[in-house]
C-alpha cells in the first residue's frame, strides 16, 4: 500500500514537468506560448534542448581581487645632485635627479619628487630632469606612494643652488 501511494505521490509531482506545451499566432500576428491550448489552431511545441556547456578546466588560480604582498622598502635616497652642488650659468638649464631605491618599485606604486616642498612630477622612474629653476638655493627628495598616494617611504632632502647672471 506505501509502495502505491508513493508512486501515486511521485506521478503527481512529476507529471506538471511533463506537460505540453502549445504554440499559436493572434490575429495582430504575435505569437503565443502556453501550457494549455486557447484554441482549435494552437499547435503542440517541442522547444529545443537546453544547451550545457562542460565545465573548464580547474586549477590552482589566483583571484584578480587578491590583493599584492605588501612590500617593506629598505631605502630610499637621492643620489644626485650631490649636497651642495652649485649650477653655474652654462649647467643651470637642466639638473638630473636621481634616486636608488631599495627593493625596486612595486608594479602598484609610484614615485613622486618634490621640489622646494611642493610635488613635481609622479611616474615609475628613478631619473628626473629638473629644468628652467630660477636662480636661488632649492631643495629635492621623493617619496614612494601607494594606490591610495599613502606616502610608504620618504628619501633625504638635498639643497642646491643655481647660479644666474642678473638681467
Amino acid at each position: 500500500m506505501r509502495l502505491l501511494l508513493l508512486i501515486l505521490v511521485f506521478y503527481a509531482v512529476a507529471t506538471p514537468a511533463q506537460a505540453a506545451m502549445y504554440r499559436w499566432v493572434d490575429d495582430q500576428g504575435k505569437v503565443h506560448f502556453s501550457d494549455t491550448p486557447p484554441s482549435k489552431e494552437a499547435e503542440e511545441y517541442n522547444p529545443p534542448p537546453i544547451q550545457v556547456m562542460p565545465a573548464g578546466p580547474t586549477g590552482d588560480f589566483k583571484s584578480p581581487a587578491e590583493k599584492p604582498k605588501d612590500i617593506k622598502y629598505e631605502s630610499l635616497s637621492v643620489t644626485a645632485p650631490e649636497p651642495d652642488t652649485v649650477f653655474t650659468p652654462d649647467k643651470a638649464n637642466s639638473v638630473q635627479v636621481s634616486l636608488t631605491l631599495t627593493p625596486a618599485l612595486n608594479a602598484q606604486h609610484k614615485i613622486a619628487l618634490y621640489v622646494d616642498g611642493a610635488m613635481h612630477t609622479i611616474g615609475k622612474q628613478r631619473n628626473f630632469t629638473l629644468t628652467s629653476l630660477p636662480r636661488g638655493t632649492h631643495t629635492v627628495y621623493a617619496a614612494v606612494l601607494d594606490e591610495k598616494n599613502r606616502k610608504l617611504i620618504s628619501s633625504n632632502s638635498v639643497s642646491f643652488h643655481i647660479q644666474r647672471h642678473h638681467r
